[in-house]
């Protein structure tokens, strides 16, 4: 019988520090939170802390991580993960000036000049990505209100972003798809400000965020033209680094032949046709009115990418069966053999690789996964063609 591991139980520290999962340690995990909750009943009380209050906090609760970033971010010797980690606390501090004093040592050259000549700075809570800092704020720059987000200038989210400024954003005007157009971008040696339309989204149901992803994908499918067929450079952007996750995951918990087949399935994938897309299509990034928001990792990708990442965060099938029908009967109709062939076959594969790193699904229905993809050959995808047309 094959064995499948549950991740969320097995990995160990050693392990997530192999993953390069080194900000959210599982052995810091419970001890960020407890000074998360600290800072939040001190914020919901009108308390305001400062920052020998926060080091103060953080070493009562013995989060050595972040004791450590705030002693070097305040001996300006802050790295990347440093500053990021210390943003965290940024909205409860709620202190703009040693905020960007904080950037400012970080990367000298970084010009928030937009910023500290704009009026009514607030911070609007923290994000999770792994190439731009924790806070976020709005800002209101000649009577209109901006969201700021702040990127290291070299990674490629921030490439991502201004692929989209100079290849989506325009295309998106015309389509079904409201996404926050970029207002202003500072980028020096070390950081880029990106400054966006600030627009409130409003969350939706489960079930109209699963209509939703399914229209976006359409969508972006459609607007993709002649860039899927003329740019791969933005292949590597998004998927890659979920897949090598999986991978070491997967070898890190002694099977490493999973590891291998995740390897070798990413290799095939690389060779099907790419579609525009969002690349972080989840209910957190949708809203009403047509609001799609965080564009950070959009670009080419595999077809079959943002189905799979989207429905894997809402979405519990009773069988594979299940799941495979529900990609054949709203894309099938839509494409030829060959293109429904490599549409589902990375669909599946990323099911797989998400299922898999957000511990859902069961281990009956991920071995089911690998199994189908096992044993893939266009014939499989052929059957569910004609089945369709029937």
């Amino acid at each position: 019988m094959f064995r499948f591991i549950n991740i969320a139980k097995q990995i160990t520290n050693a392990s997530l520090s192999r993953l390069g999962l080194t900000l959210h340690r599982t052995r810091s995990a419970p001890r960020r939170q407890a000074v998360i909750y600290e800072l939040n009943w001190a914020r919901d009380h009108n308390i305001v802390l400062g920052w020998a209050e926060v080091e103060k906090i953080a070493r009562q609760r013995g989060d050595r991580d972040l004791q450590l970033a705030l002693k070097k971010t305040r001996s300006n010797r802050a790295s990347w993960a440093d500053l990021r980690v210390v943003s965290m606390i940024m909205p409860y501090l709620s202190d703009h000036e040693l905020y960007e004093r904080l950037l400012a040592d970080f990367d000298p050259c970084v010009d928030l000049h937009h910023a500290t000549s704009a009026k009514a700075a607030s911070f609007v809570g923290v994000g999770g990505g792994s190439e731009s800092l924790h806070a976020y704020r709005i800002i209101e720059i000649n009577g209109e209100r901006l969201f700021e987000k702040v990127y290291r200038a070299d990674s490629p989210s921030f490439q991502n972003i201004l692929w989209f400024q100079n290849h989506l954003q325009d295309r998106l005007l015309s389509s079904n798809i409201r996404a926050p157009t970029i207002r202003m971008l500072s980028r020096s040696q070390r950081l880029a400000a990106v400054y966006y339309e600030c627009i409130d989204i409003h969350p939706i149901s489960n079930s109209a965020v699963l209509d939703r992803i399914l229209e976006v994908s359409r969508t972006l499918r459609a607007l993709g033209g002649d860039l899927a067929r003329t740019d791969s450079s933005y292949y590597d952007s998004a998927p890659h680094h979920v897949t090598s996750w999986c991978a070491r995951a997967y070898a890190a918990n002694g099977l490493p032949e999973i590891a291998t087949f995740i390897q070798q399935t990413e290799h095939k994938i690389s060779k099907v046709q790419t579609q525009l897309s969002h690349g972080d299509l989840y209910k957190g990034n949708i809203g009403q009115n047509n609001v799609v928001i965080d564009w950070d990792e959009c670009g080419l990708h595999p077809a079959g990418y943002d189905i799979a990442r989207g429905l894997s965060f809402i979405c519990l099938w009773d069988s594979l069966n299940e799941l495979e029908e529900h990609i054949v009967s709203n894309f099938c109709d839509e494409m030829n053999e060959r293109e429904f062939s490599d549409f589902l076959f990375s669909a599946l594969f990323y099911s797989f690789v998400y299922y898999s790193l957000n511990k859902r699904g069961g281990d009956n229905f991920r071995y089911e996964l690998y199994r189908r993809l096992s044993e893939w050959d266009s014939a499989g995808a052929r059957s569910f063609h004609a089945l369709s047309r029937s």
